[in-house]
């Protein structure tokens, strides 16, 4: 079945919004317990992200209550986007007494956003109009860069041996031996 400019269109939308605002509640809630600037901070720019997608999706519900119409928009790479590729371990990294509360907050996180990915992905596809495609592929895509952060953010705390879907290797030898 294929989402027209119906009850359909608008209830999922409206759906996204909400699920858009318990993400921002949840990351602020998480940063606010986490004691370590860096965990604090990403969880900050996590609930950031979360407005944005909220801001977009408010408009888009506006304009196709009004237009019947998806606003065409381009939507600019977040912080979390583009720091993903050359993301460091220091930056990232959230450890100390507080790392099994924050491995908790982050499991939480990469199942909240796992969730989005997986119903944008349901609302793309079930479109034909191309300015909504447009607009739900972005969001997955910013939903997949969470995903990938907050996954190398567990398997940073875990110690799994994996960054950013790499395999951490350790040098025997430095250069000075």
């Amino acid at each position: 079945m294929k989402f027209d400019v119906s009850e359909t269109a608008l209830g999922a939308l409206k759906l996204a919004i909400q699920a858009e605002k318990e993400g921002l509640e949840t990351y602020l809630r998480f940063a606010i317990k986490t004691e370590e600037k860096t965990g604090k901070d990403m969880f900050l720019q996590l609930a950031l992200d979360e407005v944005e997608h909220m801001k977009l999706l408010e408009e888009q519900f506006e304009y196709l209550s009004s237009t019947g119409n998806y606003r065409p928009k381009e939507l600019p790479k977040t912080i979390l986007e583009k720091i993903r590729p050359q993301a460091s371990k220091r930056l990232l990294k959230i450890t100390g007494e507080k790392g099994l509360s924050a491995l908790d907050g982050l499991k939480v996180a990469l199942e909240h956003e796992t969730k989005a990915v997986r119903f944008y992905q349901d609302f793309y596809s079930n479109t034909e109009d191309p300015a909504a495609r447009a607009i739900f592929a972005r969001l997955i895509e910013m939903e997949e860069a969470h995903v990938e952060i907050i996954q190398a953010e567990i398997d940073s705390i875990t110690g799994s041996g994996y960054w950013f879907g790499f395999s951490e290797i350790s040098l025997e030898h430095t250069e000075s031996e």
